[in-house]
Parts: structure tokens; C-alpha cells; sequence
């Protein structure tokens, strides 16, 4: 059986985006009560108040992270554009990373954590795990509003 590249990547994409969406919304939640936007094509666009834009107003603050008993605090170190199109970037769609720092050098899980913000909110975000400097945690989330 032949697999386009593009077929490929775009189901790859989409089962790791599958990854972000909380369990809450199988158990019935509405991913509208949660910050999404239902589009007129009826897709729907998790919290667009979640942009680039609006992370990096918050470089060098933090964050708070839970998901049952791990709990962090880190702090926002970079916010990296990973958009490819600048027709895509013109038409709203973007894709960045967020880089967070967490002391005493302790790699959390990678999982979907309940992420808090002063001014932010509260939402769910999906963390990696990318290493240890000296003391210093590096974990990463990338965001992709694209598709």
C-alpha cells in the first residue's frame, strides 16, 4: 500500500494534536464551554486567546502545572515562531513553541497539564520533557493552530 507524504504527515499531525484534547471532552464537557470557537465550517478552534501574541506579553513569568499529584511551577523562557507560510501567519494560523524553565532540575512527565496564568487563565496544555542544564528543567509545548 502507498502513503503520500503529505496523507502521512497530515494524519500524523492530527493524531498528535488528538493528544491535546482533554479527557474532559469525552466525558461530556463541550469543547465550546471550555474556550473553543465553533468556525461556520463547524470545526472548532481551542481558546484563540491562546496566540503567539498573547504568550510572549508573558516571557519571564510563570506558570503553574498539575495533573494529580505532579505539580510545578515554571517559568516562560521563549516563545519561538514556527510558522512555515507567511500566508498562513497572514490568515491568523500560526505554530510556536514555548520553552519553560523549572527549578531544581527535575524533569516532569509528559502529559496534558492543567496550566495556570495570572493573566492567562486556566487551560490545558500538552508538556514535554527536553533536558537538564546544571539545576535548570527545560520543558516544551507546541502550539499548532494550522489546520
Amino acid at each position: 500500500m502507498s502513503t503520500s507524504r503529505r496523507k502521512f504527515l497530515k494524519t500524523g499531525s492530527l493524531v498528535a494534536l488528538s493528544t491535546l484534547v482533554p479527557l474532559k471532552v469525552f466525558a461530556g464537557e463541550s469543547p465550546l464551554s471550555m474556550g473553543a470557537t465553533l468556525l461556520g465550517d463547524g470545526k472548532t478552534r481551542v481558546n484563540p486567546g491562546l496566540s503567539r501574541e498573547a504568550f510572549s506579553r508573558y516571557l519571564n513569568t510563570q506558570f503553574s502545572f498539575g495533573q494529580g499529584d505532579e505539580k510545578f511551577v515554571a517559568t516562560l523562557v521563549e516563545v519561538k515562531d514556527l510558522t512555515q507560510s507567511r500566508r498562513a501567519a497572514k490568515n491568523g494560523k500560526e505554530c510556536f513553541s514555548l520553552k519553560f524553565q523549572t527549578k531544581g532540575g527535575r524533569l516532569f512527565k509528559q502529559n496534558t497539564y492543567q496550566t495556570n496564568h495570572e493573566s492567562l487563565g486556566q487551560f490545558p496544555m500538552f508538556v514535554v520533557p527536553l533536558g537538564k542544564i546544571s539545576n535548570t528543567a527545560i520543558h516544551e509545548a507546541i502550539f499548532n493552530h494550522v489546520f
